[in-house]
């Protein structure tokens, strides 16, 4: 909001007080967009800025402002439209679940329709290999690498543990700005500093 004192809509006709007016608007403008900018815009530098634009003729710092709010506008729109852009994605990944216990692969004694149905509709891979066991393999899935390299070797005895050098799909994730979430079993260390929240995942 612009305060009514400085309100463009003034009948003054002294060109001093109108300069002055102009200049009392130009700077609560520019504290506004500064601070719809200070999200990206480092506030030394905000404050930097109002100082170059105080000793710099008016009409240039109209124009700079304007400038100014315009690209900051662009970033906004940016990023509003990279989010929007970004899918979702969901994973299910089952337990001791064979490759031939869906009806979408063949087996004619399990009718599975709901996850035939995720299968046509969304996408599926066939060259995924993983281990046996369960931990070994939900730490290949979210390393990319052989699980005997991730630290996992098995199910207990501290063999489940995901090493804390390895980055996880979950940490990639996130770093691409989306926010992670993981439900059911985990089995890759409960304890801190192997806990899943501290493996990348928001909400577990």
């Amino acid at each position: 909001m612009v305060p009514e004192a400085i309100s463009l809509k003034s009948s003054c006709q002294n060109p001093r007080k109108q300069i002055l007016v102009l200049n009392l608007l130009s700077q609560t403008v520019m504290r506004l967009i500064l601070r719809s900018a200070s999200e990206s815009f480092p506030l030394k530098h905000a404050h930097h800025l109002m100082k170059l634009l105080k000793g710099i003729a008016l009409t240039a710092r109209l124009g700079i402002m304007a400038l100014f709010a315009l690209s900051i506008l662009n970033k906004e729109e940016a990023r509003a439209d990279s989010k929007t852009d970004r899918p979702n994605v969901i994973v299910i990944l089952t337990d001791d679940q064979g490759w031939g216990d869906l009806s979408v692969h063949g087996n004619t004694n399990i009718s599975t329709p709901n996850i035939d149905r995720l299968a046509a509709e969304g996408m599926a891979f066939d060259r995924f290999y993983v281990s046996p066991i369960c931990s070994p393999t939900r730490a290949e899935f979210m390393t990319g690498r052989y699980n005997p390299r991730t630290g996992v070797k098995s199910a207990s005895r501290g063999e489940e543990r995901l090493d804390l050098d390895e980055t996880t799909i979950f940490e990639d994730f996130k770093a691409a700005g989306y926010h992670t979430a993981a439900f059911g079993k985990w089995h890759n260390g409960m304890q801190p500093p192997y806990h899943p929240n501290a493996r990348g995942i928001d909400e577990y």
